[in-house]
């Protein structure tokens, strides 16, 4: 068991990480492929929480004991409180399945070609290459994933910042 850990630890040092059980590709090529989504789904996610919790933050700090301080305290309880994958699915389930106003799942809709490849992050793809209606359907499918990664680390944000 030794000598195959060694040997493991060999192959990841000259960067083999394996083959993937699923695509059955190597695993780089798998990391490769995907890296700039999950890039872009933390670069949208740390700028919502940015942008929002600082001023709910400072807001509650400013306007201390009114409704507005009260509302802000009870919204970031819930989101500390409230288990990302649990908050998905409710997200999921409200904008998608009964409001039908945002997307559940993907990069983009089937009726779109990815914009040319440059960055690998759909949106600023779609913007460097003008594709205005591309970058709108990309930022709609980055949405409820987006507000579902922010929502916890939003509310320790601004209750900090309080």
């Amino acid at each position: 068991m030794p000598f195959q850990y060694l040997a493991y630890l060999n192959r990841l040092a000259h960067g083999e990480l394996g083959e993937s059980m699923l695509s059955r590709r190597p695993v780089a090529v798998d990391l490769a492929a995907y890296l700039p989504a999950t890039i872009e789904l933390a670069l949208v996610s740390i700028l919502l929480v940015v942008l929002l919790g600082l001023p709910l933050g400072i807001l509650s700090a400013v306007r201390q004991n009114t409704w507005l301080d009260h509302s802000s305290r009870v919204v970031t309880m819930l989101g500390v409180s409230m288990p990302a994958f649990w908050l998905g699915l409710l997200f999921q389930l409200v904008f998608y399945h009964f409001l039908k106003i945002l997307p559940m799942s993907g990069r983009l809709a089937d009726t779109f070609q990815a914009p040319p490849h440059m960055t690998g992050l759909y949106t600023v793809d779609a913007l460097l290459a003008e594709q205005w209606a591309v970058f709108w359907d990309a930022l709609k499918h980055l949405i409820l994933p987006s507000v579902t990664l922010c929502t916890a680390s939003l509310a320790v944000l601004s209750r900090h910042v309080r």
